[in-house]
């Protein structure tokens, strides 16, 4: 995905550092998909401070929502907006989150129904979005 570069102290800086500003990393826009997901996991354990992660408009679809909610151990707050998600991974995600307490799912392949079943096994999020239409 991103190259990493050679900073003037010798040391490498990973190129999502320049999308973090204080507790939150925007990785939105940035053509990601399913594979770039342990990557991010990888990124924001090594920076256990950040508390938000917006994804929005990416590509990430079920096995990517999937791959973020078994790895995720520092996010509470996370934007899924404009993705490739179906009721499957909204189904995946209520049953295995431990931690993401606000989640925006608007703009996904997401139905009525998922949504419903969504909201009966969520046990975590306390504020979560969706929009009266979807897209993809």
């Amino acid at each position: 995905m991103c190259a990493k570069k050679v900073i003037k102290t010798g040391q490498i800086a990973h190129p999502f550092l320049k999308h973090l500003i204080d507790h939150s990393l925007n990785l939105s826009q940035q053509n990601l998909t399913d594979q770039d997901m342990p990557e991010i996991t990888r990124f924001l354990l090594d920076h256990p401070n950040i508390r938000s992660l917006d994804l929005s408009l990416n590509h990430i679809g079920d096995q990517g929502l999937a791959d973020f909610t078994e790895r995720n151990l520092v996010i509470v707050q996370v934007n899924f907006e404009g993705n490739n998600i179906s009721d499957k991974g909204l189904a995946m995600f209520a049953y295995i989150n431990h931690i993401i307490t606000e989640v925006n799912f608007a703009r996904n392949r997401i139905s009525k129904k998922g949504i419903a079943a969504f909201t009966a096994k969520n046990a975590v999020c306390y504020a979560s979005y969706f929009s009266p239409y979807q897209c993809h």
